[in-house]
């Protein structure tokens, strides 16, 4: 069985597995806490003959964070027994199995909430946003699009190529700022996690 179709699913052990659909991944292997896109799902006798589960092909993306980047070489150049670069890296087409992704799509009924926060400082001001999110998943993926969209068009696009920039990130909170001028040039990013006695939906508060 393939299946190739846009939005078409597969289920398996309760999660549901859909062709465009975005995931996470929670394998402790080389390609830990990266997200991506499924784009095929094969099973039965369409599936590579070395596995005994079903194959999802996923297109993943680099982390938008510099270390989380360094940490994924060092990981596949321990693997691969030589040292690599980010190019070497193959990061489309990689067959996964369901206990190693998981769909950030499903919804799940929790008691904690994990409140995102962004704080960041420029010439053209200051700024404050909060997201929250009953899944730390979409959490973590939500915090990589920030910091990805940040450094395309937002404040960090605007001095992050100078000498004195800084990052830090420790998987739960992200900082960069110029090591002259924190005050006046700096991006924040936190992720707490709260408990709560009902669930709540992402919101966003200017």
């Amino acid at each position: 069985m393939v299946i190739t179709n846009l939005n078409e699913q597969y289920i398996c052990n309760g999660y549901t597995y859909r062709i465009g659909g975005e995931v996470f991944v929670v394998d402790e292997g080389p390609y830990e806490g990266l997200i991506g896109s499924i784009t095929e799902i094969r099973d039965g006798e369409d599936r590579e003959p070395d596995n005994d589960t079903v194959d999802i092909y996923c297109d993943f993306d680099l982390s938008a964070i510099r270390c989380e980047c360094e940490r994924l070489v060092e990981r596949f150049s321990i693997l691969h027994g030589q040292p690599m670069s980010l190019d070497e890296i193959n990061l489309e087409q990689v067959i996964m199995t369901p206990e190693m992704i998981r769909p950030l799509e499903n919804e799940y009924k929790d008691t904690n909430i994990h409140v995102l926060t962004e704080e960041w400082c420029s010439d053209n001001g200051y700024g404050r946003d909060i997201f929250v999110y009953t899944d730390p998943r979409k959490a973590k993926a939500k915090m990589q699009q920030m910091i990805r969209d940040d450094k395309r068009d937002g404040s960090m696009s605007e001095w992050m190529h100078q000498d004195d920039f800084v990052e830090e990130f420790d998987g739960r909170k992200y900082s960069a700022w110029l090591d002259n001028d924190y005050d006046g040039y700096h991006y924040n990013l936190e992720m707490h996690e709260l408990a709560i006695d009902r669930s709540v939906c992402e919101q966003n508060e200017q």
